[in-house]
């Protein structure tokens, strides 16, 4: 007689979105998590904001039709930032990474007079609260198992930052808060737990962004459902193999490069030394 093994033949397939600290030079949170999947596909983007996120994670839908079988996890990025896919200095079209809108060296793009007819604090929370809400209910239409987690702080002292009216934005601020998974932000978190001396310095500026420990202990603290032994026992060697002579010598780290997503549709020109070219000949195969 024989006997047919049945063997699980379905992919896991892993998508992360966010900012920089979902995408940098050296691994995140979401490369570390991303060894105990099949297929890894990181949709992060430096200095860019919600509005951008919430794209992202439709058009990822567009390209790979997220199902069941899928994860999805989102680190979400500060609400004041101003999303934009336009040409950049070289002529390439592209997401711009350029941050905080109230920035001192974004002042020749984001003047008093932009931010006077074309920004407020309030609009920033209102399109945050529209991506989250939006995906929220899109992932969960669809069946997708997601967790969404606050890359930066949404208030300060319980109110919301920046505004004028407090009173009008709160129900905003107050749902944004109920759709996330967790409710400590990565990047304060990382700044409140940790010794200056802790992170690492570039030609003698400390660079904020938090190192592989951080990025490991993160998810220990906040995704521990991700935190599996392999996760663990690659957290120690990836962060020994960070240099601090320059990010390139990060980004070309063949056991970086190992674990690093890849980078599709509209943020496929922001995979390290890629084209400049967005890969939008991908066909949209999933209505």
């Amino acid at each position: 007689m024989c006997v047919v093994h049945l063997v699980n033949t379905v992919m896991k397939r892993l998508f992360a979105f966010g900012c920089s600290l979902t995408y940098y030079s050296w691994p995140t949170w979401a490369d570390l998590i991303s060894q105990e999947f099949d297929e890894y596909y990181n949709f992060g983007v430096m200095g860019c904001g919600n509005h951008f996120i919430q794209f992202t994670v439709f058009e990822a839908d567009a390209l790979y039709g997220l199902n069941k079988d899928d994860t999805v996890l989102i680190m979400t990025s500060h609400p004041f930032r101003n999303d934009t896919f336009v040409k950049d200095n070289h002529n390439f079209l592209r997401w711009q990474s350029r941050g905080y809108v109230y920035q001192p060296c974004n002042e020749d793009i984001y003047t008093n007079h932009w931010h006077k007819h074309f920004w407020s604090s309030e609009q920033g929370y209102m399109y945050s609260w529209l991506a989250l809400k939006s995906v929220t209910h899109f992932l969960t239409s669809k069946g997708v198992k997601f967790k969404i987690v606050p890359g930066f702080s949404w208030s300060y002292n319980g109110s919301p930052m920046e505004c004028s009216d407090e009173q009008f934005i709160s129900p905003y601020l107050a749902q944004i808060e109920h759709y996330l998974h967790a409710k400590t932000p990565m990047y304060s978190w990382a700044k409140d737990n940790y010794d200056t001396s802790e992170f690492l310095v570039f030609d003698n500026i400390t660079d904020d962004h938090p190192t592989v420990k951080m990025h490991g202990e993160y998810v220990k603290n906040f995704l521990p459902e991700f935190y599996t032994e392999k996760v663990a026992d690659s957290i120690n060697f990836l962060h020994n193999q960070v240099s601090v002579e320059s990010h390139e010598k990060n980004w070309l780290n063949p056991n970086f490069i190992k674990i690093r997503g890849a980078k599709t549709g509209s943020t496929a020109n922001w995979g390290y030394m890629q084209s400049s070219r967005p890969d939008i000949t991908t066909n949209f195969d999933h209505l």
